[in-house]
């Protein structure tokens, strides 16, 4: 794991992929989640051995940091295009290259963002098994040299089916299916993200 003043001063160099997490300072200062977060954000990157890395700022640095990936992304993406990105770039998460920051160009190399939101719920509580699982799932890509844009994705929207899976109960009833409204509402919540 690399804890850095600045995103753009990491190299790739002989490493598949670059992880960078993104969070806010206000984020940073919930104590609470921090300390939940943290040891799993760690094990990730030591996990990741030699063949990615997790970088995060400085604490001091988080603000900095942001304004370096604001700029990178306004020098390659048109203003829809960015307006697009930060309305879905939902803090804390993170953002997936298989390049440096420096030489990302987005029509060249492959790239992810995944918001860490969906891990935490309304009182500020990781759910510590699903996050763990999502980064296994990884961690494991990286290490068995898989294609970790495909193995994420796939790994994602397996969720969302098995979100819609568990809105819809085949019991009895007026029409014999019912609809659980609160897992409705999540699923299409998750499909806006």
């Amino acid at each position: 794991m690399y804890l850095t003043h600045s995103f753009v001063a990491i190299s790739k160099g002989e490493l598949d992929y670059l992880f960078f997490y993104i969070t806010e300072e206000y984020i940073e200062e919930q104590e609470f989640l921090r300390k939940k977060l943290n040891p799993i954000l760690e094990r990730f990157g030591r996990e990741l051995l030699e063949k990615a890395a997790l970088v995060k700022a400085f604490d001091k640095d988080i603000e900095f940091a942001n304004n370096e990936l604001t700029e990178k992304f306004d020098q390659k993406f048109s203003q829809e295009t960015i307006s697009s990105i930060n309305n879905k770039m939902e803090k804390p998460g993170l953002l997936i290259l298989n390049s440096d920051l420096k030489s990302f160009d987005p029509k060249e190399h492959n790239w992810l963002y995944v918001s860490l939101d969906g891990f935490i719920d309304d009182k500020g509580n990781v759910i510590l098994i699903s996050m763990i699982a999502f980064f296994d799932m990884l961690k494991e890509a990286v290490l068995n040299g898989k294609n970790l844009f495909e193995e994420a994705k796939d790994y994602i929207n397996k969720q969302k089916a098995i979100s819609a899976h568990e809105m819809v109960e085949l019991k009895p009833g007026i029409f014999g299916v019912s609809i659980d409204l609160k897992e409705a509402f999540n699923f299409f919540r998750g499909l806006k993200k």
